[in-house]
């Protein structure tokens, strides 16, 4: 990449086919291309070439209704080709244009017969190149052999997106010899019906009409990297472009000029001048000094294989909004993602890292974390809680009373009274047995387990559930003594003896 490190613009100018053009954009063949003044105000805003109407051995008649616009950045036309007799065209519109300064692109169309008999007098009357439109491929090469016998000027070959294989045609028309292809046409036919009259919007004969505009360029670009990718040298990117990022996605795809219609015709001519300005500033913030720095940067990019990938579990600790608002700061994208695996004793121990009761919990937690959870953007969060417990039941179930422990520091010879086996109790237990303490736990009551044993209904919280989780902390050594009131039933001077 060539770096521009003196301004925050570059120099826009292009070439095509040797002929230098003062921007890349081109005003592509349609109604602003009306005659020689739509072609010299687009000069005038910046083009860097103009493409006529495309000239016929008959002027065309219009329907009444023949364009419209949908969305914001496209339209839909069944407009024909000029209304204007070729023989103005050579006399008048074409001259007129170039004595303004205009590179002209005389578009010639649809039949053999028409190329056999129009192209010379374009280039008599000044054109720089001749583009040969065609409603079917098959008719195209003729033309072309026919255009090339007959001028001296470059002719460039039009691909339709709506050909079987536009690919295929822009190959055969450069190996025939065709100095430079430009795709694509507009797409069609297509409708639309005015809700209003309960009428289709076009009056053509069926209603039908053709689409241009934002709507197709991910087609056209597709369509054009092709082209580039098969050897285009000189290749006209057309469609859909109404911004800076546009015009530079066809730039590295491998255009070297670009047509531009429909957004002129929405927002007026003058888009021209504004996509020059915006694309010499986003080319100098890119790092390009020049449109030949960017053409084709991106085909060496595009991959020649489908890529697979081993999809691989990733997070950021403390990142998941549904991890940080826990109370306990359970990780809940990890042992959520040991569950999707079928790990349902992986995501227990997960959770018992920073949380030891993970059948209780699922049980009777009050669940903020799914308040946060991401899911809720798009539809609905995740019933984390449900699947917590789901997981600790199927261990449960598989495990009954032997529920697997985690891993247990070697005993370091200290002990630790802990007074009530309530869950603050019973979870610090948890984890000073795990660091190799010996702990034992005074409970006044005659069952361990504090509120989760006597103030929570067995419907919410079954008490076999809450003995084989209070078990595990007795299964990592941790001695548990009920019925006795720490201060009567053993005094503190015998527990500091004791320990």
């Amino acid at each position: 990449m060539e770096k521009n490190k003196k301004s925050n613009r570059v120099d826009i100018s292009a070439e095509l086919c040797g002929v230098k053009l003062q921007s890349p954009f081109i005003l592509s063949s349609g109604p602003l291309s009306y005659a020689a003044e739509g072609l010299i105000k687009a000069h005038q805003a910046g083009a860097g070439a103009v493409v006529t109407k495309t000239i016929r051995l008959e002027a065309a008649v219009n329907s009444v209704g023949h364009i419209s616009k949908i969305n914001r950045d496209s339209l839909i036309n069944c407009e024909k080709w000029a209304d204007s007799d070729a023989s103005l065209w050579f006399k008048r519109e074409i001259p007129m244009a170039k004595e303004a300064g205009a590179v002209v692109i005389a578009s010639v169309g649809h039949t053999l017969p028409e190329a056999e008999a129009l192209v010379k007098d374009c280039e008599k009357a000044g054109a720089d190149f001749i583009e040969l439109v065609s409603y079917a491929e098959d008719t195209l090469l003729p033309m072309l052999k026919a255009a090339k016998e007959r001028v001296s000027i470059p002719v460039i070959c039009k691909m339709s997106g709506n050909w079987p294989d536009p690919v295929g045609t822009a190959k055969r028309c450069l190996e025939l010899g065709a100095d430079a292809i430009s795709a694509i046409d507009s797409i069609g036919p297509t409708l639309k019906i005015n809700i209003k009259e309960a009428r289709p919007e076009m009056f053509s004969a069926n209603g039908y009409g053709w689409l241009s505009g934002g709507a197709i360029r991910p087609i056209a670009l597709r369509i054009a990297s092709e082209i580039a990718r098969n050897g285009c040298n000189n290749l006209i990117g057309i469609g859909g472009v109404t911004c800076a990022e546009d015009a530079i996605e066809y730039l590295m795809i491998g255009a070297g000029a670009i047509g531009v219609c429909s957004i002129a015709i929405l927002r007026g001519i003058e888009e021209f001048t504004k996509l020059c300005n915006s694309t010499s500033i986003l080319l100098a913030g890119l790092g390009y000094n020049s449109i030949s720095a960017v053409k084709g940067v991106a085909l060496p990019n595009f991959p020649r294989e489908e890529k697979f990938a081993k999809l691989e579990f990733n997070y950021e600790p403390d990142y998941a909004p549904c991890q940080a608002t826990c109370p306990a700061g359970v990780d809940v994208p990890l042992y959520l993602n040991k569950i999707r695996k079928g790990d349902y004793v992986g995501a227990y121990k997960t959770i018992s890292l920073t949380n030891p009761f993970p059948a209780i919990c699922g049980r009777v937690c009050d669940h903020p974390c799914e308040e946060e959870c991401r899911r809720s953007m798009i539809d609905d969060p995740l019933q984390i809680r449900l699947l917590k417990r789901f997981a600790a039941d199927q261990v449960l179930e598989n495990c009954d009373y032997e529920l697997p422990l985690p891993p247990i520091q070697p005993n370091n010879g200290k002990k630790i009274a802990i007074i009530g086996s309530g869950p603050a109790g019973l979870t610090s237990a948890f984890y000073l047995a795990q660091s190799g303490y010996k702990v034992k736990i005074f409970e006044a009551l005659p069952v361990a387990g504090g509120m989760m044993a006597v103030g929570i209904p067995d419907y919410r919280l079954p008490k076999e559930i809450l003995k084989k989780e209070i078990n595990r902390i007795e299964n990592m050594g941790v001695e548990i003594k009920t019925g006795i009131r720490v201060g009567k039933d053993i005094s503190w001077e015998k527990l500091k003896k004791q320990g």
